[in-house]
């Protein structure tokens, strides 16, 4: 930097291409640089096809390092650019305004912090972000104009110089002015927002043809400029897709800037976890999802986006950055507010948004062109796929889009019926409301497996974060006393003082503690080395429960030593627990009924979950005390070798299950059925207490030799078709279901006709 804090800009002429694609090469000793023919590396990585659809490339190259930050830098240009202001400072650098006094153009010049010794991961990201964005030549992706390097040594880039503001400011000043009601249609209206964030979506649509994932969308990071154009800005932290070189390692883990206890609005996180975690997916939230980052995280965080843009309204909140994280991480968002703007976004703008915000990749759309075309079906008057249209609303959007066709089909239709008999015509309208009637069955079943396989993937999420975190502690987490806490002590004079019988569960129970069990051929050094580092495994314990059954707050931060009432209320989550290579076994909450000896390394769950280095369901068994029959999920844990150390599950009762099985606004329900999605065979029925055909000395599901199949073979036929959801008809019932994603079941709802 000079001394007046503005760095004085050279620019180097050997560092330009010649002919739009000579590599850059070693500095001579007049300090120019010559191009070098050997240089193949570097030739690869400046040039590549004009078609534009060519994957970017990016390499960390010690001749381009060296170009940058040599000695002998041609003093004779080294006042091309004047710099006027600062326009902020990010992690890596700062950004100022400038002209370039020989194209008599206004630019923006950002600059590496460090000098002429910056950090060299820093350095490599730097001129990562450099190359991705020169490569990503776009409309909506700010221009890249050239890399440059300060009187200082201080590496550099210039870019277009975007007269505007952020999405971010311009959502205050939309949601300041609707508060005023100083509204312009044409500016402010839902068509024109929409018409500017699918600006963004065809940038990043481009970007991912070209193999880029930004990975930090948010409102801070697209600009309007005049005429209404938008740019997507700072790709610094993005990601190539199959890019043969290791990516950078960042840099600003520790930086206050970077975490910080309250959580500003659009700060972004480096580290283990990269990206803004109010508009993160739950994959980037989620260390152990890290692999999966990819298109669809871009297209969770524009659909976060774009929730802002139509409600005025953050999408998460939360008192601090590990509250926002683990939103993010269950893959939750704000719900539609009832008030303000939101008001006038329509169920079709609203089931996009959902679409693209869905917590499961696999349930957003194939890609962010498939996001954009649905928004543009929407303008222009179209059915969206997020939100097919019932029958009345398809018979409607018809007449609006083709109202003399309509009339003159409608006027024709009346002419012809006048000759046919009134009962053939009774019959036909009979016909149709029956269709229309099963089409709304159909979609309330599917609301409601929705709403289950949410439920599931919620369970999943919690899992897998846990997962991490127990990782995370047996690697680096502080070694304590080890808490050694048997099934026993909940029958003698030492039990905690909330220990007593529970409806949930079998004998007594303590919610202020985990169980811990020692397998008989354990070794009780290394088992206690494993439990000295699980001292903070309670209360994530407490936390998951307090996710599961939504009540949080201070509940969750409740004292060890009493038992919050919250979960005496009986959610669907009974157990979570651990078991280890060690033998040992990690359980909460803590009850009587916990054999002791237990092995969990001979139990069928354990033998499943060391398989699955995703959060997987097992099948249904039933506690030891045979009250309830309860649905596994669990995930393998391991070290940093990729040993296996043991396994993470939890239990979900099947029971609290049926009694949540009433779909809402279906008529005439006769029974609500799980069943497998390949048999049919009958798992829960809400006409049964027991929910399941058989208990007794049932373990697991496969050990059941009397499960039967609907009695229809007519359905089963509709369900070997495979189709998600549908319904048909068998003599005096509807069989109407709706396929679970998470686990191969199905929601079946049987109605009287």
């Amino acid at each position: 930097m000079g001394s007046a804090g503005r760095p004085r800009m050279v620019s180097d002429r050997g560092a330009r291409r010649e002919a739009g694609d000579r590599p850059l090469a070693a500095a001579n000793s007049s300090g120019m640089v010559e191009p070098s023919d050997s240089d193949s590396e570097l030739t690869k990585t400046f040039t590549h096809s004009s078609s534009g659809t060519a994957p970017v490339e990016v390499t960390r190259d010690d001749l381009l390092e060296h170009a940058l930050l040599g000695n002998g830098r041609p003093e004779c240009f080294e006042d091309r650019y004047e710099i006027s202001g600062t326009i902020g400072v990010g992690g890596m650098g700062e950004v100022y305004l400038g002209q370039d006094r020989m194209l008599r153009r206004d630019v923006a010049l950002k600059v590496l912090r460090g000098g002429s010794a910056p950090n060299p991961r820093v350095l490599h990201r730097f001129l990562r972000e450099a190359q991705l964005t020169a490569q990503l030549s776009h409309p909506n992706v700010v221009p890249f104009y050239a890399l440059e390097s300060t009187a200082t040594k201080a590496p550099a880039f210039v870019m277009k110089r975007i007269d505007g503001v952020s999405l971010k400011q311009w959502i205050r000043d939309w949601r300041a002015r609707w508060s005023t009601n100083e509204w312009v249609h044409d500016r402010d209206g839902l068509k024109a927002r929409v018409e500017f964030f699918l600006k963004a979506c065809d940038a990043i649509s481009f970007a991912h043809d070209r193999g880029v994932i930004h990975r930090d969308l948010k409102p801070g990071n697209l600009m309007l400029g005049a005429f209404n154009v938008l740019y997507v800005m700072d790709w610094g932290i993005a990601k190539v897709v199959d890019d043969p070189e290791p990516e950078p390692a960042f840099e600003f883990v520790n930086d206050p800037d970077a975490i910080p206890v309250e959580l500003p609005e659009s700060r972004t996180m480096t580290g283990d976890l990269v990206g803004t975690p109010l508009y993160m997916a739950p994959e980037q939230a989620n260390p152990q999802q890290s692999a999966e980052v990819g298109p669809a995280s871009d297209q969770y965080a524009l659909g976060l986006l774009l929730f802002q843009l139509l409600t005025g309204e953050a999408p998460r909140s939360g008192d601090n950055v590990v509250a926002v994280l683990h939103s993010a991480a269950l893959g939750r968002r704000e719900a539609w507010p009832t008030v303000g703007p939101a008001i006038e976004v329509p169920r079709e703008l609203r089931a996009i948004v959902d679409r693209a915000t869905a917590p499961l990749p696999g349930d957003r759309y194939e890609s962010v062109v498939g996001l954009a075309s649905d928004l543009r079906r929407w303008a222009r008057g179209e059915e969206v796929h997020a939100s097919p249209d019932r029958p009345w609303r398809a018979i409607w959007r018809r007449v609006e889009r083709h109202p003399v066709a309509v009339l003159t089909g409608v006027l024709a239709l009346v002419l012809a019926l006048g000759s046919a008999s009134f009962w053939a015509l009774t019959g036909k309208l009979d016909a149709e409301r029956m269709v229309a009637q099963q089409g709304v069955r159909i979609g309330l079943v599917a609301e409601q497996a929705h709403r289950m396989d949410r439920g599931l993937a919620d369970a999943e999420q919690w899992l897998s974060t846990f997962g991490a975190r127990v990782e995370e502690w047996l690697t680096h987490g502080e070694p304590a006393e080890p808490d050694w806490f048997p099934p026993s002590v909940l029958d003698g004079p030492d039990a905690p003082d909330d220990t007593g019988p529970h409806a949930n569960y079998p004998g007594l129970v303590s919610f202020a503690h985990a169980v811990t069990i020692l397998a008989p051929d354990a070794d009780r050094g290394a088992a206690g080395s494993t439990l000295a580092r699980l001292a903070e495994a309670s209360l994530h314990f407490e936390a998951l429960f307090s996710a599961q059954t939504g009540r949080g707050g201070d509940a969750a931060t409740s004292s060890r030593e009493e038992a919050p009432a919250w979960m005496r209320d009986g959610g669907l989550l009974r157990y979570a627990y651990c078991g280890f290579e060690s033998g040992l076994y990690y359980a909460y909450p803590a009850t009587s009924s916990a054999p002791e000896g237990y092995d969990p390394r001979e139990r069928p769950w354990y033998a499943w979950g060391r398989e699955n280095n995703r959060p997987r369901w097992g099948l249904p068994y039933f506690d030891a005390g045979g009250s309830d029959c309860l649905l596994p999920c669990v995930v393998a844990l391991r070290d940093e070798e990729g040993r296996l150390v043991g396994v993470a599950g939890l239990d979900l009762s099947v029971q609290q299950a049926i009694e949540s099985l009433e779909i809402s606004g279906l008529e005439d329900v006769d029974a609500v059925l799980i069943v497998e999605s390949d048999t049919g065979e009958v798992l829960l029925d809400s006409r049964h207490s027991d929910g399941v055909h058989s208990h007794g000395s049932l373990r697991f599901i496969e050990d059941m030799s009397d499960l039967q199949p609907v009695k229809s073979e007519v359905f089963l036929s509709e369900l070997a078709r495979g189709a998600p959801s549908g319904a048909v008809t068998d003599g005096d019932y509807s069989w109407v279901y709706s396929r679970l994603r998470s686990i191969d079941w199905a929601l079946v709802a049987r109605v009287e006709l």
